[in-house]
């Protein structure tokens, strides 16, 4: 292994940006989901993503490049979701951070990490009053990226609409409440509009 690892590195970039994307399928197709949480297995993933990560940044192949950050895309995810299921929140958004810092035009990258947020406060009995405040502005700031790309997104809005809704909640101020929870009903409405005329035109 070691003598295969030095001669990649002696290839030219283009040479080693192939080997390191069949690297790391090869250790993607190792990796078991299912047995999350032994060090070897979940070492693969970490080594696939690496390998898929030095692919990417070596490849100037266009059509070479935009397969591997879709096959880093995919290894991301996988690790945000075994992350948040295992109760790894951090890691579990960091790994759906990097999804957005792949695909910048893609909405869903900063829609997942906007629910992800919204999962979290929902869910963490244990946060105090500033940190359901810090990660409900975060969520609110991913939506508010996913509502940039398509203006249409109707989960995004959705979520949009709840999370001002806990605003409200947590807000003292009365006059604050009063200008979010408005807020929050336009964006419900939209939806409601979006989604019953999707069901008109059959989309």
């Amino acid at each position: 292994m070691c003598r295969a690892w030095s001669r990649v590195h002696r290839l030219d970039g283009v040479a080693a940006a192939v080997v390191h994307f069949y690297l790391a399928s090869s250790y993607n197709n190792l990796h078991q989901p299912t047995r999350r949480g032994e060090a070897d297995n979940d070492r693969r993933l970490e080594l696939a993503i690496q390998h898929y990560r030095t692919a990417v940044d070596h490849e100037t192949d266009q059509v070479r490049r935009t397969r591997a950050i879709r096959y880093l895309t995919a290894a991301y995810r996988r690790l945000a979701r075994l992350d948040s299921t295992a109760g790894d929140f951090e890691s579990g958004a960091a790994a759906l951070r990097e999804v957005t810092v792949l695909n910048p035009d893609n909405p869903e990258g900063f829609y997942a990490l906007g629910v992800l947020y919204w999962g979290k406060v929902f869910r963490d009995a244990d946060l105090s009053d500033e940190q359901e405040d810090d990660y409900i502005q975060i969520g609110l700031t991913e939506l508010d990226k996913t509502l940039t790309l398509p203006a249409d997104h109707i989960s995004a809005l959705v979520y949009k609409n709840i999370f001002l809704r806990m605003l409200a909640n947590l807000s003292e101020d009365r006059a604050r409440r009063d200008e979010l929870v408005p807020e929050a009903d336009a964006l419900r409405s939209r939806a409601e509009a979006l989604l019953q005329r999707r069901r008109f035109s059959g989309g």
